[in-house]
């Protein structure tokens, strides 16, 4: 009923089952009973939004509590390779002018990272002035045709006019296309087929997955940080104080020299080898390409698309990674 609705659950946070009626060890029941749900409108209005139980004090339910609130904050959206982009003519030229204009110096590891880091920014830059906004220019594909077809209506038909209706359907079309690659993208739907165009259906998904990925409470021993500047600062204070390098630590050999060593000096000769072009490649055409982007914001898409224009650079800096053993 939820779906025929258009309805999204939200996922809840704390007690997995809302309803338990206790009659014992042996007769205690706990299910999940109660959700909130939402429909397309609300998920739109609201850009942070969050759903927890509360504990039971006179009901075998457990309460729920939604929170929603708008956008905090300057909001700076992360770069992300669009698959769309490949559809058009003249990406793959313009990939190859840019990367093949970037002069740089030092280890082929840096010389990729910043030959990234510089298309990155000419991408941003193109997508914006060239390649445009899909979702503006299915509105204006829309607008066309909806003018056309009420021309013909109103004055009657003509192959002039016949003819443009059919090239305005067919850029409607090409634009949907597009905004259907880049809702599936976002919404990263694997099962279902090209073809299956319900961009509010992705637009939802996309909000859903948006949610359940995003960070509201934090616990912190006997602290529970709800402000979201405050749970950024402690996200990144925990991982730098991880990753960071300990003084104190001293290898006293006792790992070693109670695990076994597995792998035989042959075999071990065997993994040190350096790669090939040809298995270096072989790798990337075996990357997921839909799965999430690293850091910069490439994934599998680009790098197979774009082999023949970065692939002598991402082979060199993979290479001069296995010669000299650091990043």
């Amino acid at each position: 009923m939820s779906d025929v609705c258009e309805l999204v659950h939200v996922d809840t946070k704390g007690a997995e089952f809302t309803w338990v009626r206790r009659n014992g060890l042996r007769g205690n029941v706990e299910l999940r009973l109660d959700r909130s749900l939402v429909n397309l409108e609300w998920l739109d209005a609201w850009d942070n939004f969050d759903c927890c139980t509360l504990p039971r004090i006179c009901s075998d339910h457990h309460p729920l509590l939604i929170s929603f609130s708008k956008a905090y904050g300057d909001h700076h959206s992360l770069f992300r390779f669009r698959k769309m982009w490949l559809e058009h003519k003249d990406f793959l030229s313009f990939v190859k002018d840019c990367w093949c204009s970037i002069s740089a110096h030092g280890c082929p590891l840096t010389v990729l990272q910043h030959k990234l880091r510089v298309l990155r920014k000419a991408l941003r830059s193109w997508n914006w002035e060239v390649f445009g906004d899909v979702h503006h220019r299915v509105k204006l594909d829309l607008d066309a045709l909806a003018e056309i077809q009420n021309d013909i209506v109103a004055s009657g038909g003509s192959d002039e006019k016949f003819a443009k209706e059919t090239e305005l359907q067919a850029n409607l079309n090409d634009s949907l296309r597009l905004q259907e690659i880049l809702w599936k993208e976002k919404a990263r739907l694997r099962w279902l087929s090209d073809g299956d165009r319900n961009t509010q259906y992705f637009h939802a998904m996309c909000r859903a997955r948006r949610h359940r990925s995003s960070i509201t409470l934090l616990q912190n021993n006997d602290e529970v940080i709800d402000d979201p500047l405050l749970i950024q600062s402690h996200i990144i204070d925990y991982y730098a104080d991880l990753f960071a390098h300990h003084t104190d630590y001293l290898d006293n050999g006792l790992v070693s020299s109670i695990i076994p060593s597995l792998v035989t000096e042959a075999e071990n000769s065997t993994l040190i080898l350096i790669p090939s072009d040809e298995e270096i490649w072989t790798a990337v055409k075996s990357m997921d390409i839909d799965s999430a982007p690293g850091p910069d914001g490439f994934n599998g898409h680009f790098y197979i698309s774009c082999w023949e224009i970065v692939g002598a650079d991402v082979i060199a800096a993979v290479q001069y990674f296995f010669y000299h053993g650091q990043l």
